[in-house]
């Protein structure tokens, strides 16, 4: 039971690691679609190793968005399946991604 715990822990561990890399690289790739980085898609071919199948799909739905709005709606489903891989509390339905973004003003979407 510990051996199988502590199993749980270390794939938790590598999926988190992975999980920030992929975050590390995704600003990058979003401002510039067309250019997506070595070092993104080495983050990006871990998670088929260490990530959930989920995150796997909406990383490539970011990546191929059309358009401002489908990114921000791809990447917020993104984070919120991330966090629910790591375990992590739900993040209630009024606080989105996007009212983040209008309240920091930042650009990163744009």
């Amino acid at each position: 039971l510990t051996e199988l715990r502590e199993q749980r822990t270390s794939m938790l561990m590598r999926m988190e690691k992975n999980y920030e890399d992929l975050l590390d690289k995704l600003g990058a790739v979003i401002r510039n679609p067309e250019q997506p980085s070595d070092e993104f898609s080495i983050a990006h071919l871990k998670s088929w190793v260490f990530g959930s199948p989920e995150v796997i799909y909406h990383t490539q739905k970011v990546l191929i968005a059309q358009n401002r709005e489908c990114r921000k709606e791809e990447l917020q489903k993104l984070l919120t399946i991330m966090r629910k891989d790591l375990g992590q509390v739900k993040t209630p339905e009024d606080i989105t991604l996007m009212k983040v973004f209008v309240e920091k003003k930042s650009d990163f979407l744009n």
